[in-house]
This record gives structure tokens, C-alpha cells and sequence, in this order.
């Protein structure tokens, strides 16, 4: 927030036409699954930033020394545990990261994320 990196994360966002931005705090990454869902881990925040309801921009129209305008770019933030599918768009609450990813994976692979 400091350094302005949500704004410019939101500028990515829409001058790339890209449907999610996921930004980084320090001290805290994601840890991402075959399932196409991610993970928390760390000490701060991941913010997702989606464009995908967003209703106006000046991107395509911005003028030299005018500031890039936005409306309907939804920000929230999740912390360790939670999860975030990318197919659905939804939060995965950590109770139920355990029992999903261990309902998805083989026994052979159960075996070895346990270290047996």
C-alpha cells in the first residue's frame, strides 16, 4: 500500500485486459494446486484484484497528462489458509483445504505428501 502497488496492479489489470491480479505482500507467497486453486502461506496478505464486472475505463480514450480512470474493480484480500479457485472465482475457506486436496490426489501421491 505504501508504494502504490495496488494502483499499479489495477492499472496492469485493465490496460492488459487481464481478468485477475494477484499481488504478493512480503513475507507471504501462494502455494498453487493442479486444480487450478492456490493456496496462502505467510505472515501478511494476498490481494485479488478482478476486472472481469469492470463497467468503465479511459484506458482506450486517455489523453497525454491525464490519469487513468476505473470503475467496477473489485479488490479483496485473503490470509494464510485460504484459497481462491480460478476456475470458479470463489474462496476456498481453510477448512476445507485439507479434506479437498486430499480427496483429489491418488494414494500413491497421499503417500507421499504424507512421507510415508
Amino acid at each position: 500500500m505504501k508504494r502504490d502497488r495496488i494502483f499499479r496492479l489495477i492499472q496492469y489489470i485493465i490496460t492488459h485486459k487481464t481478468r485477475l491480479g494477484i499481488g504478493l505482500a512480503e513475507d507471504t507467497g501462494i502455494v498453487i494446486y493442479p486444480e487450478d486453486s492456490f493456496y496462502v502461506i505467510g505472515s501478511a496478505y494476498v490481494t485479488l484484484v478482478r476486472a472481469d464486472r469492470l463497467k468503465y475505463s479511459n484506458y482506450n480514450r486517455i489523453e497525454e497528462g491525464e490519469r487513468l480512470v476505473a470503475d467496477g474493480v473489485n479488490i479483496g484480500y485473503l490470509s494464510e489458509g485460504y484459497g481462491y479457485c480460478l476456475k470458479t472465482g470463489k474462496v476456498i475457506n481453510p477448512k476445507n483445504r485439507k479434506e479437498k486436496i486430499l480427496n483429489n490426489l491418488k494414494e500413491t501421491e497421499i503417500e507421499r505428501f504424507s512421507g510415508k
